[in-house]
């Protein structure tokens, strides 16, 4: 059962981002597969595809996590780790999609999305599932908010950098009188305002599953933290919040940062600073993930 739903998912969200990317070119070409508003002409055949697939994927994956949730409740143990924070990423960043699926100059954001929902999900899958949390086990709730405020963090990081990329590759054929990336792409304003709103959210979330992990570390028990404070993952988790601190104010303050390009220089940076705090994480075993530590 549990092989069956992981091929489902995979293969459903490969087939979405095919048809995603056949719609996008089809609708460059001037093909007429979008109608002059926002809303999707859904009685086109890739739409309604491409809507399938999605639903698919994001049905089993649901379906997913209840099989394994079920699993683990019945031995008494709570779900835990890279297992269920890279499910739930993945599931969100989709569910986003799902919920973006009448606006047409959203669809594109999927090109994005369900890569990189397909790469968490695939880190969750073949994670290391440690000896779960037991029911009782404290602090369970510290470790949750901990946890999910760092996903809801990724989520708004993956966001905002998708729009980076997408302002700078649009940005850059306007400049060189190319033609744009079609109708189905936000405009430039709109990529700005994900690109912004994206590194605030991030800074709040990531800012408060970092103060969660510094406060678990000092009171955990017997005087002994969780994890040394010399761990790679403790202070490049800092370096991470301070970044988007310094991102998110120098986006919000310094008026020049927010016109042209700099809003998507820094949402990129952002991204690759993330995927290297992540990398960093799964190596060292944190929270369940590659190598024990």
């Amino acid at each position: 059962m549990e092989t069956v739903l992981a091929l489902l998912i995979v293969g459903a969200y490969l087939a979405a981002w095919i048809l995603g990317w056949w719609r996008w070119q089809t609708n460059r070409a001037g093909q007429g597969l979008y109608a002059d508003g926002d809303e999707v002409v859904s009685g086109n055949y890739l739409n309604v595809a491409f809507n399938i697939a999605v639903l698919v994927g994001l049905v089993g994956q649901s379906l997913f996590l209840l099989f394994k949730t079920q699993q683990d409740l019945a031995q008494s143990l709570l779900p835990s780790g890279w297992f269920v924070w890279g499910n739930l990423s993945a599931w969100f960043l989709v569910a986003g999609l799902v919920l973006q699926l009448n606006h047409r100059r959203m669809h594109v954001f999927g090109l994005f999305v369900l890569p990189i929902a397909l790469l968490f999900f695939g880190l969750a899958y073949f994670a290391n599932r440690p000896a779960a949390d037991t029911l009782a086990n404290a602090p369970v709730f510290w470790r949750w908010l901990h946890a999910g405020s760092l996903v809801a963090g990724t989520v708004a990081v993956v966001v905002a950098f998708s729009s980076g990329v997408l302002y700078m590759i649009q940005s850059d054929r306007l400049k060189r009188k190319l033609p744009s990336l079609g109708p189905a792409v936000p405009s430039l304003e709109k990529l700005q305002m994900f690109g912004e709103r994206g590194l605030l959210f991030s800074t709040l979330a990531v800012g408060l599953g970092w103060l969660c992990g510094l406060l678990m570390n000092l009171v955990s028990q017997a005087g002994q933290p969780i994890v040394v404070w010399s761990h790679p993952v403790v202070w490049t988790a800092s370096l991470l919040f301070g970044w988007l601190v310094a991102a998110t104010c120098f986006s919000l303050f310094y008026e020049p940062a927010r016109y042209g390009r700099k809003v998507a220089y820094l949402t990129i940076a952002t991204g690759l600073f993330l995927a290297i705090e992540l990398c960093i994480v799964w190596w060292t075993g944190h929270g369940g993930g590659g190598q024990p530590r």
